[in-house]
């Protein structure tokens, strides 16, 4: 997962990304206008709670009007929260710079190889197969 404040500052980056990925790059502006958005109600929250703080025990009133600003906004910027956590979720890791772009896994470059591949004269089994002929692992 990116960090937010990367994504702020590398925005058309990141749309290439996921535009080299095929992901939707318009999920990189609802994700910014979400952050914004988040970020602004935050910054008001934390104003009215320095409020609350100052107040003294004659200023009743006003406290109970901060509390229920308070209450009507922090459920929404924990809903904002949760929103801004499932699209950045969503957008794709930079690959390294020299990582070439394709459709698929068919475009990928071998760089290297080590050892010989093994040439065997029989059909290779997996670990399921073998466990289970070996009566070690029992699936069913």
């Amino acid at each position: 997962m990116l960090d937010i404040k990367f994504i702020r500052e590398n925005p058309e980056r990141v749309k290439k990304v996921c535009s080299n990925k095929r992901v939707d790059s318009k999920i990189v502006d609802r994700l910014l206008r979400l952050d914004k958005k988040r970020r602004r109600d935050l910054q008001r929250i934390e104003k009215l709670r320095e409020k609350r703080n100052k107040l003294t025990k004659a200023d009743i009133k006003r406290g109970i009007e901060v509390k229920a600003e308070l209450e009507i906004l922090e459920p929404k910027l924990r809903e904002t929260t949760k929103d801004l956590e499932k699209l950045i979720c969503q957008i794709p890791n930079p690959p390294a710079d020299d990582v070439p772009i394709g459709r698929d896994e068919s475009g990928n470059v071998v760089i290297k190889t080590w050892g010989q591949i093994p040439k065997f004269d029989f059909q290779p089994r997996d670990h399921l197969e073998l466990g289970e002929a070996l009566d070690l692992i029992d699936v069913k």
